[in-house]
Order: C-alpha cells, then structure tokens, then sequence
C-alpha cells in the first residue's frame, strides 16, 4: 500500500481577495494527497510555516485532475457587491417545460437534469452567493469550455449559454459576459476535471469548478490576462484566479491576489523589512535552480513546499532566511 503523501507550503499567505474565494487571514496550508482529507481551522494571526492552519478539507480528484481545494463562500463578481444576484429567472425558466418535471435542484457531478437541460450552480432566496444547484436549458448552439459566454440573468442566476458540464465564469455584472469552465464531474470524494486543471470545492461542496493550475515562475505568461497564479488554500499546487491589485515586492498586501504577476501575498513575519502590524507583504516566488530576491533585500530564496509535488520542484519564495 503506497504511503500518503502529505504536501506543506513553508510560507503562510493571505488571504484570497472578493473575486474568487473569500478566506479570513493569513494561513499556511497542507493537503493529504492519498485521497482522504486534513481538517484544520484558518488563523488570522498564523505565526508559523508548515503547521496546518488551513480552512481545506482537500482530497486527490481523479486520475485527469491535479486535486482539490476548499473554501468556505464566494464572490464570483470581484467587486464585493451585495446587489441582487437576480436568480428568479432561473428558477422560472425550468419550470417552463413540456417534458418531464425538471427538479428544484440537481446533482453537477452526475448531470441528473432531464435531457435538454443542464445541471448548474445558483443563487436562491437573495442570497449574494452561490448557495444552491439548479436545472437550466443548454443552448442550442452552445459554447465550450474555454469560450466566451453569456449570462444573461448575472453572475449567479445559474442561465447560460455554455455547454453541458460548464458554466460561465468569471462574469462581468455589467456586460453579462464571460468564459466557460468545466465543472468537476465524479463526485466529491473523487472529483474529475480535465488536464491541467484543478477541482476547486467552495461553499460547502455547493460550487464545484475546475481552474486551471499555473506556474508563477513564468509571471505574467503564467495565466490569462487579469489573472494571476496563486497557491490552493489546500497548499498543494497553484491556480489562476482573478487578479485583484499589482502590488510590488516588499509593499504591504491583505489577500494573495492583489500581489503583482509572480508575487505571494506573505505572511508578516516571513518578508524582511515588511511592516509587522501589516497581514503581509508581497514578495517573489523564484527558481531554485537560478535564485534572485534582490526585489526584497535581506531574502533568500526557499523551497515553497516541504516536498514538492510533481511539476513544482524548482518553485521557491523569497522570505526571511531559516
């Protein structure tokens, strides 16, 4: 029986900014990679690397998937809006049908909506999040994972124009518009997402997308444009989120995403000369094999994880010396 592998990122980071996953704090991270699952709780005044201080209850996802991570809500819009999410239609448009009954909620993982129909994540009840699965139509010429989308009733009304096992993301609330993403199929224990691309479970296991995992040492090059590649609050590999901020090395940061490409939101007392009452500072990750922290004098550059996983063997962080 193959032993478990457990993955620790040495450094502590912050918090994740409105736009993608909201955690409280700064928080290093572990992950058990054989599958089951490391429960801690998320300190906001973290003082150590490597000790499990994160909200993730994670597991390995299936055999095409880097894993998972999780969290505990969401703002899928970036701007920290409580406007209405406008999720009403959604709930109407399924009930307009001539087939069979189309169920108030459905499974994403297995797609268990009637034909004709897709199963997807809402907003319901007013509420300023994801809280809730819903069956909606698939669009007759639908669009791809990777494609430019439309969301007509916003950000959370769940109705859109991608194609079966997607939805669209990281929707604009003014234009509606925005791209495709797969949804993790499998199941919960063992999520599935499509190559180079991570199983991300947030709110209670209520919204389920794969993004796609990054290098930073590649900088901007890393994600698509307003992206930019930060750790999992799992601690085992790297995504692309919604770039918040292009906050220099050395400069006072609160959430990991407002960091400049090829930057990490740290933890205080891990960036040399960064203010001690601040959540953190922002400072390079850099290349074992060709280390450069001259960006934050008085760094050196360390291994992220305490055993790297496959694909970040040379990835470090520029921070206080051992």
């Amino acid at each position: 029986m193959k032993t478990p592998k457990t993955y620790y990122s040495r450094v502590p980071v912050c918090a994740i900014s409105m736009a993608l996953l909201v955690f409280a704090g700064c928080s290093s991270s572990v992950v058990d990679q054989s599958g089951g699952t490391d429960e801690s709780t998320d300190s906001a005044s973290s003082t150590s690397g490597g000790s499990g201080t994160s909200t993730s209850d994670a597991s390995t996802a299936g055999s095409e998937s880097g894993g998972t991570f999780t969290s505990g809500s969401s703002d899928p819009t970036g701007s920290g809006s409580d406007s209405d999410p406008g999720t009403e239609t959604a709930a109407t448009t399924t009930e307009e049908t001539t087939g069979e009954p189309v169920p108030e909620d459905c499974d994403t993982f297995t797609q268990d909506c009637p034909d004709g129909y897709k199963c997807t994540f809402a907003a319901k009840d007013g509420s300023n999040t994801w809280n809730d699965t819903v069956c909606v139509p698939v669009d007759e010429d639908p669009a791809g994972v990777g494609e430019a989308c439309l969301a007509p009733d916003g950000p959370l009304g769940g109705v859109d124009n991608c194609e079966l096992g997607a939805m669209c993301w990281d929707v604009n609330p003014d234009t509606t518009e925005g791209y495709c993403i797969a949804l993790c199929s499998g199941g919960l224990d063992n999520p599935i997402c499509p190559a180079m691309s991570y199983c991300v479970i947030t709110d209670d296991g209520i919204l389920t997308p794969c993004l796609p995992t990054c290098d930073p040492l590649l900088g901007a090059e890393a994600c698509p444009e307003e992206k930019v590649c930060i750790p999992s609050p799992s601690g085992d590999t790297l995504v692309c989120a919604s770039q918040q901020g292009a906050i220099g090395p050395g400069d006072a940061c609160e959430f990991v995403n407002v960091c400049d490409d090829g930057l990490v939101c740290a933890g205080s007392q891990y960036v040399p000369g960064c203010d001690l009452n601040a959540s953190g500072c922002c400072t390079p990750f850099c290349d074992l094999l060709d280390p450069d922290c001259a960006a934050v004098p008085g760094a050196e550059c360390v291994p992220w994880f305490t055993e790297a996983p496959p694909g970040y063997e040379d990835l470090g962080v520029c921070t206080t010396p051992p």
